[in-house]
């Protein structure tokens, strides 16, 4: 039951706001910025962090966990109305906007924008990603999405769905592979995307191997590819 609010959180070499294996914490209408590290670290259950702005970040913006994956039991955190960009400033691979771990977690109405590698990564059962805009992202790698996740047999139920996903495009400095807006990488399964907005994307979703993935009633707008499944 702790909530941080309207405070900024700036120039430190590590985590600013970090909570571990806490319940309903609220952090909101905060600034984060400048920081050599994670801008917002927690885990637990029922937690928030809304309407924060998060920029100028070394590693990832926010980094939200919980849940059990024996029992599917979920973890009901959310981020939600952020805008979160110019991150990865130090550590430039696979450090995302917003990272997503565990079961049935949330991330719904942010901006993500403006960083060398993914925008939104998730790992886990039953998490939603929805109504976000990210742009601009995935810069300086290839092989890579906007938004990702990968090798996991056993990670049904996660969801992707009503983001406006746009500006996405592959370096041309970069040989080899490709960038996806939704990248299913290595056999990841049970994922369904759906309702997207994809625009001037090199691809839009790329579905590398697994089962049971649905892609459902997106549009893709002057993209170079559109659905790419391997096996």
């Amino acid at each position: 039951n702790l909530d941080i609010s309207g405070m900024t959180f700036e120039y430190t070499r590590g985590v600013a706001i970090e909570g571990q294996n806490v319940k309903n914490m609220r952090i909101s209408d905060c600034v984060v910025r400048n920081i050599g590290s994670n801008g917002i670290n927690i885990s637990g259950t029922d937690c928030t962090v809304e309407k924060c702005e998060i920029y100028s970040i070394g590693a990832m913006g926010v980094n939200i966990s919980g849940g059990d994956r024996k029992t599917l039991f979920p973890g009901n955190n959310t981020v939600k109305n952020c805008s979160i960009y110019d991150f990865g400033r130090i550590f430039r691979t696979y450090q995302s906007g917003i990272m997503i771990s565990g079961v049935g977690n949330r991330a719904e109405y942010n901006t993500v924008h403006d960083a060398p590698h993914s925008g939104v990564r998730f790992s886990g059962n039953d998490n939603v990603i929805t109504r976000n805009e990210i742009y601009n992202v995935v810069l300086e790698c290839s092989d890579s999405g906007a938004i990702y996740t990968g090798r996991d047999w056993t990670a049904w139920g996660n969801e992707i769905s009503y983001n406006y996903m746009h500006d996405i495009k592959k370096n041309p400095e970069l040989t080899n592979f490709t960038v996806s807006a939704v990248y299913l990488d290595d056999t990841e399964t049970g994922a369904t995307v759906k309702n997207n907005y994809f625009e001037n994307c090199t691809q839009a979703v790329l579905a590398g191997g697994g089962c049971g993935n649905k892609i459902i009633n997106n549009t893709m707008v002057e993209c170079d590819n559109g659905i790419d499944y391997d096996q």
